[in-house]
């Protein structure tokens, strides 16, 4: 029996030196407005395609109840500053009162202290009366200043506690009133006025002046662990098919989420060179990245 002829050995399969992805445009700097807070819409200030500066308002939430209670803490306030300076007034008056007793005092011991040696003793209890009765005067001035203090004291702390409310209801006003936190386009606005809305769906979305940037999602472990931050890409977006663009990866997120039983993970290319006019938020493209840098 002949010798058996050995396995001829396959070629080695060259790995890919890319790995392809689809992405999409999204802006660089961007911003999907919340409500802070529950409420109706009683205005609308912006349209799509609007450029907006950071604080512009957006969306206005119906104010006329929070309007209300601004008005009544500035009341409050006010009656609490005319309480307090009352108090404080009570305060300088009593010590005025004090400084009258005070005088009353010494000039009374003046006088019993000037009596002749050969003064009559009812002249001499008379002037030690008028002497214990400044002195009696003197603490009752010093009393109602205590007294007037302590209403100065509580007057004051009133009036910390009606300013304390005020500004949280200028606060809770503030908050029906949704601005652009940064400076952009508008891009999308989804909600009219009447429309009741809730903390956390947004209801504007503002595309900043950053420029674009492309992020894929659907990239595995295993693809991902081919690539580094830097590694040049080639980007085509759809429309644009003609002029493909190049550029980078920007970013690879360190944690992978669970899709339909697959780890993937979200990485972000910038681009390197000129985009072309036209770009949309969320227009689809494909890209590739080298796996070497």
């Amino acid at each position: 029996m002949g010798a058996s002829a050995s396995p001829t050995p396959l070629p080695p399969v060259p790995a890919s030196d890319r790995v392809v992805a689809e992405a999409r445009v999204i802006p660089a700097s961007r911003a999907s407005v919340t409500a802070a807070v529950p409420g109706t819409v009683s205005a609308v200030a912006v349209a799509e395609g609007q450029r907006v500066a950071t604080g512009t308002t957006l969306v206005q939430l119906d104010a006329t109840s929070a309007r209300a209670d601004v008005a009544a803490a500035q009341a409050a306030l006010d009656a609490a500053k005319a309480r307090s300076t009352q108090a404080v007034a009570a305060v300088s008056q009593a010590n005025a009162e004090i400084s009258r007793a005070t005088a009353a005092h010494k000039a009374a011991r003046a006088i019993r202290d000037q009596l002749p040696d050969n003064a009559s003793a009812a002249r001499e209890r008379a002037a030690d009366a008028d002497v214990q009765a400044a002195q009696a005067g003197i603490r009752a001035a010093r009393a109602a200043k205590d007294v007037a203090a302590a209403a100065a004291s509580a007057a004051q702390a009133d009036e910390a506690r009606a300013g304390a409310a005020l500004d949280a209801a200028r606060a809770a006003e503030a908050r029906l009133t949704i601005r652009a936190p940064m400076a952009g386009t508008v891009a999308d606005v989804t909600v009219e006025v009447g429309d009741a809305v809730t903390a956390g769906p947004p209801l504007v979305q503002i595309a900043g002046d950053g420029g674009w940037v492309f992020e894929t999602t659907d990239l595995t472990q295993d693809e991902v662990a081919a690539i580094a931050a830097g590694n040049p890409a080639t980007v085509t977006v759809d429309g644009f098919a003609g002029t493909p663009f190049e550029g980078r990866v920007a970013r690879i997120d360190a944690i992978g989420e669970d899709r339909q039983g697959d780890i993937v993970f979200t990485v972000v290319l910038e681009p390197t060179g000129e985009l072309p006019e036209g770009l949309r938020w969320n227009m689809v493209a494909s890209v590739q990245i080298a796996t070497k840098p």
